[in-house]
């Protein structure tokens, strides 16, 4: 009975993706883009991990991603409690809305440990798909976890599965 058990288990093992780091679970291996924007702190480059699902009509989502990026000190640390990281969190979300012209559905506080962030949700494409980002502030490093779905598909365990699976190696 055990051998007929075992014969059915489903393919679906997701990729350990490993940096210095963070670990985080995708369901292929990402490809790796890195990308320099122009920010009020300067030039700022950003470490790109995605997987784009789009294709593979069995994924419940289109997109897999994390991006992390190093602020200089001086900007933004996370272990400073002051309006600066109510500021720059909201920067960040207000950034992300328009650069997709999207509308922010939700928006809540999250913390990951001692780390603050920001969980939220945006309409995109005009209820086309649902954006979903957390977003941590980790001494000086942000960390951009999000996935891009079908509206119909917005509440799948794939998302929860990504967004939990992030860990800090520090």
């Amino acid at each position: 009975i055990l051998v007929s058990i075992m014969s059915f288990k489903p393919m679906t093992e997701w990729y350990q993706h490993s940096t210095s780091e963070f670990n985080i679970l995708f369901p292929k291996i990402p490809t790796n883009t890195l990308k320099k924007i122009n920010t009020e702190a300067g030039e700022i480059e950003m470490q790109i991990y995605m997987y784009n699902s789009s294709k593979d009509e069995t994924d419940e989502n289109l997109i897999y991603s994390v991006t992390s990026s190093e602020y200089p000190k001086e900007h933004i640390q996370s272990h400073i409690k002051n309006d600066n990281l109510d500021t720059f969190f909201r920067n960040s979300i207000d950034g992300m809305v328009s650069n997709v012209k999207g509308k922010l559905i939700s928006e809540s506080k999250i913390n990951m440990g001692k780390f603050q962030g920001r969980e939220i949700k945006i309409d995109f494409k005009n209820g086309l798909a649902i954006i979903r980002n957390r977003t941590y502030l980790v001494g000086n490093n942000v960390y951009f976890i999000q996935t891009i779905t079908k509206t119909e598909k917005e509440n799948n365990k794939s998302i929860e599965k990504f967004m939990n699976s992030f860990t800090l190696k520090k």
